[in-house]
């Protein structure tokens, strides 16, 4: 069952708040380095994992909620969107303001871009990309997410994570053009949740959150699922997409002003 109400600015910032009285929050080089020592405390540990691949204006949003209680987390931003462009004026502010506020940004590899890469044309591409996210940023980016985990769109349903890691190893190493793979080894040993697609996959996390067996989990949460009301899946992407409609517009228009060129209408 959906509940759309799951999905909404207050509802995340009780997330937010649950998280932080339940667990501690680590980024994923900290699970890397330690997981051993993870394994064994009586803590519970959290990986917050935000994937942007539809709106840098509601990362930002989750971003300032989650600072505003201490929490910091990693925002993975697409060199190949169809829905945003992080060298835009206003994209590349926002992610400025993200990094500002304390958290990470990573890379986010849309493999379906390139197709089925062998590991020595994986290393590059991710490398090459790795290269203008840290130049235009100024900052060192040490994790990458995988926008498809499978890069085979005809098949892309048809395998599980830890049958893929058997069919493409490649894109599974735990470091691949020198930055950690989210969905390296130790990752797939712990608990993961997603609510890819506007639902909870797996389990909902208010579950999770008090549910004390589980000790290491990584979250993915993406942000373009956020809106001030509920709303469906489909409908939350369609107020993104008229949202940018209308401030590209605006934006012509004022430019146009300011320049004091004619606007023929």
């Amino acid at each position: 069952m959906y509940n759309f109400e799951d999905f909404t600015f207050k509802s995340y910032e009780n997330i937010i708040k649950q998280i932080k009285d339940n667990f501690v929050v680590v980024f994923h080089k900290d699970l890397y380095d330690n997981y051993d020592i993870y394994l064994k405390d009586s803590k519970r540990y959290l990986i917050l994992r935000h994937d942007v691949d539809f709106s840098v204006d509601r990362a930002l949003k989750l971003a300032k909620i989650e600072a505003k209680y201490g929490i910091f987390s990693t925002y993975f931003f697409l060199l190949h969107s169809d829905f945003y462009n992080i060298f835009e004026r206003d994209s590349y502010t926002k992610i400025r303001e993200i990094i500002k506020l304390g958290h990470k940004i990573g890379l986010h590899f849309d493999t379906i871009f390139y197709g089925v890469l062998s590991k020595e044309e994986l290393e590059q591409k991710l490398g090459f990309e790795k290269e203008i996210l840290s130049n235009l940023f100024d900052i060192e980016i040490e994790v990458f997410s995988l926008h498809n985990p499978n890069p085979d769109v005809n098949n892309y349903n048809n395998y599980t994570l830890d049958e893929l890691s058997k069919i493409y190893p490649q894109y599974f190493a735990d470091f691949i053009g020198n930055m950690l793979n989210t969905y390296g080894s130790v990752f797939r040993k712990i608990d993961y949740i997603s609510d890819s697609n506007g639902f909870w996959r797996y389990r909902n996390i208010k579950d999770i959150i008090y549910d004390e067996r589980i000790k290491i989990i990584q979250v993915l949460i993406h942000p373009e699922w956020y809106t001030l009301r509920p709303m469906s899946p489909r409908k939350r992407v369609q107020t993104i997409l008229r949202k940018r409609s209308l401030k590209i517009m605006k934006d012509y228009d004022n430019f146009l002003k300011l320049i004091k060129r004619e606007n023929i209408r």
